[in-house]
């Protein structure tokens, strides 16, 4: 009876081991996979992360190298707008002669001329790069600017007076096709930047 009890009381144990030992290991296993788990995630989550870095930076780079585009078309505009304004009817005091007069008209001319060239080379140079309602806003100023360099073609190689009254009257129209350049370019640039805000 002694031994039959002994051998109930062994099996009572290997069993309480047994469990505990079960009980243990398929703790183990879930804290093992819920570790790993964790890991998983935390991996995922430096991946988002590290992309979202990535796209971000990648953004602000383009943002960057468009805006040189943009910025350059800007400047090559504003050089244009002054150059064509220099052409108005100007009162010169004290130039009574004719001739310096006239080779000062020819020279403020050719800057003019020189600026149409560079706003056409920043254009077309930057075409790829600058966005497409603001490359066809620049063809409207090359539109525009035409008939002022025709008058004052004309004009040199007769050796005559322009038309001033047309010459301010096609001034006026550049003048307010080149502000509405600039104000497409400014609010392109300023809605960029917004979004650039928002997305960092």
């Amino acid at each position: 009876m002694k031994d039959y009890i002994i051998e109930i009381l062994m099996a009572i144990g290997i069993a309480g081991i047994s469990l505990f030992f079960k009980s243990y290991i398929s703790e183990k296993l879930k804290n093992m996979a819920t570790s790993q788990d964790i890991s998983k995630i935390a991996t995922k989550i430096e991946n988002i992360k590290a992309d979202y870095l990535n796209q971000t930076y990648a953004w602000a780079r383009f943002f960057d190298f468009e805006f040189e585009h943009v910025k350059a078309v800007w400047d090559a505009s504003y050089d244009l707008q002054i150059k064509a304004r220099s052409l108005n009817p100007i009162i010169e005091v004290g130039t009574p002669d004719e001739e310096a007069r006239k080779e000062d008209l020819r020279n403020r001319y050719r800057e003019y001329r020189e600026s149409i060239y560079q706003f056409q080379n920043k254009v077309f140079k930057n075409q790829p790069f600058i966005p497409i309602d603001i490359y066809e806003a620049s063809q409207k100023i090359m539109v525009m600017i035409i008939p002022l360099g025709v008058e004052f073609e004309i004009q040199q190689r007769q050796d005559r007076e322009p038309d001033w009254m047309k010459i301010v009257e096609i001034n006026t129209k550049i003048n307010e096709q080149i502000n509405k350049f600039c104000n497409q370019i400014r609010d392109y640039i300023y809605n960029k930047a917004g979004s650039a805000n928002t997305v960092q």
